[in-house]
Order: structure tokens, then C-alpha cells, then sequence
């Protein structure tokens, strides 16, 4: 399917920042779709996602989260974990705007998603459905209590101090391809302040207790071997959502970035038929 060429613009927020993101859209629209990457990394690197549901029809747009990629602000940090998810919700209403006339969909993946479920259980109508992919609902490698308990006491004093995320490229696929750009990419971030580190942990011990607030239909794809988060958070997770519209599939031998890895066309396809079946309620 012919595409029009990608658009780079910026949106305000709530506090002044101008965040960077990029839109997709084909000839004739299905829906349209809002991505949010995870820690660390950027919008660019979702172009086998883009490529993949651009074809299918589906208007694609992606931001990069404050201190990441593009975007301004200092690097890996905000104020807030509410922050974060202020802005997707302003983003969200600007492509509402944007694409009134078509069903929209949240794709949130690992700490996009765990930022996600935040937006989602803040507003619990405003989609007609969500893909978390490898949501970041507990960790794969558990911080020590007294890490924990030491970096919370400094990011009091200290918050834009940068330490390393502990994320191995060799974590993120089985690709050797897209493990060697991710070492490679000057937009990928390797540390993270001490603030923001705090504010996900904080806002980990939270999260779980959001699931029965969610109403959005939800589909949770998990790779079986990821390193990064863990499969049985989302398991957890999808348990106590109170939702009939609900479905989790894990793919065992996958990675952390199941839209990546080595047999990503499988995962496609799963979303695709469930975006499709969404279309039609």
C-alpha cells in the first residue's frame, strides 16, 4: 500500500516541553494507532512495526516521551511518573483530534506500557482498545532492598544524576541485526536519573492495584524468555483485570521486544487480528 512520507512535528505540554513525533498514513485509513516505546530507546526504532500496520491501512503516530529520543528535557529523567503519563494524555487527545472519524488504539510497549496502564485506568473509555507489548508491570532482575532504598533517599538531592539502566543490548532480541543498532544508536540511552529510577519503582509497587480500574479492551503479548520484565507480571496482571474483552499471549522463546525479535511477523498478526476484531464491536 502507497503511504504518504513520514511527518516530524512537535506537540506542547502541560509544562512547556515540545515533544517530538512522527505520524504514518495510508491512502485509505482502518484506524489509527498511538505507540509508545519503552525506557531508553525512541520512536525510530519501530520501523518493522510501522512498516508491517502501515500496509495494513493503519495510520500510525509515535512519540518520544520526555528525555528520550528527540524529545527535550534532560536525559532519561522526569519530575514525576505522572509526568509521563500527562503527556500521553495530551498526545492522545491531539490524534482523537487529529483522526476523529477513526477507531483509535493505544500500542504501549515495556515502560511505554506500564505507562500505559496508568493512562489507561485514568481514562477508562477514552479507546476502543490497548496492546501492552512486554509491559514493565515487574521487574525480570528485582532491585535490592537496600539499592532501593539508597537510590530513593538520593534522588531526593540528586534527582538528573544519570546511572546505568542495567538493560544488555543481548536482552532486547534474538536479532543480532537489531541487538547491533541498538548498540549503535546515538538516541539510545544507557543510564537513567536517579529520580526517575525512583518514580518507577514507586510507581511498580502501584500498579497492579489499577487493573480492575481498566475498562479499555486489552490484548498483553509477553515474550516467554524476557530478561527485562517479566512474563509473570503480566500474568498477574491480566488475572485481576475485571474485564471480559481481555488476552494474553506469550511467546515462548521470544525476548524483551517482541516486535524485534526473530519471528516478530507471528506477533504482527496476533495484533492485527485482534485490532480487527475490535473494529467490528
Amino acid at each position: 500500500m502507497k503511504a504518504a512520507a513520514p511527518t516530524h512535528q512537535f506537540f506542547k505540554t502541560w509544562d512547556g516541553y515540545e515533544l517530538y513525533y512522527q505520524s504514518w498514513i495510508p491512502e485509505k485509513k482502518r484506524g489509527a494507532l498511538v505507540v509508545l516505546h519503552g525506557l531508553g530507546e525512541h520512536s525510530g526504532r519501530y520501523r518493522f512495526f510501522i512498516d508491517y500496520f502501515l500496509d495494513q491501512g493503519w495510520a500510525l503516530y509515535l512519540m518520544d516521551q520526555r528525555g528520550h529520543g528527540k524529545s527535550p528535557g534532560p536525559r532519561s529523567h522526569a519530575d514525576r511518573f505522572q509526568d509521563l503519563v500527562d503527556d500521553l494524555e495530551r498526545f492522545v487527545g491531539l490524534i482523537r483530534e487529529r483522526e476523529a472519524k477513526q477507531p483509535l488504539f493505544l500500542v504501549a510497549h515495556s515502560f511505554g506500557g506500564q505507562v500505559g496502564v496508568n493512562y489507561l485506568a485514568r481514562k477508562p473509555k477514552e479507546l476502543k482498545g490497548a496492546v501492552l507489548s512486554g509491559p514493565n508491570l515487574k521487574l525480570a532482575l528485582p532491585v535490592p532492598a537496600l539499592k532501593k532504598i539508597l537510590g530513593t533517599a538520593a534522588s531526593r538531592f540528586l534527582p538528573e544524576v544519570l546511572i546505568p539502566n542495567d538493560i544488555h543490548a543481548s536482552w532486547v532480541s534474538h536479532d543480532e541485526a537489531v541487538v547491533r543498532a541498538y548498540e549503535e544508536d546515538p538516541l539510545v540511552a544507557r543510564k537513567i536519573s536517579l529520580k526517575l529510577g525512583a518514580e518507577i519503582l514507586k510507581n511498580l509497587d502501584e500498579v497492579m492495584a489499577l487493573a480492575p480500574e481498566i475498562r479499555t479492551p486489552l490484548l498483553i503479548v509477553h515474550g516467554g524468555d524476557d530478561k527485562i520484565t517479566a512474563t509473570e507480571g503480566s500474568r498477574e496482571f491480566f488475572e485481576r483485570l475485571d474485564l471480559k474483552d481481555k488476552q494474553l499471549k506469550v511467546y515462548p522463546g521470544y525476548f524483551h521486544e517482541t516486535f524485534n525479535e526473530v519471528g516478530k511477523e507471528k506477533v504482527f498478526r496476533d495484533i492485527e487480528q485482534w485490532l480487527e476484531a475490535r473494529l467490528h464491536k
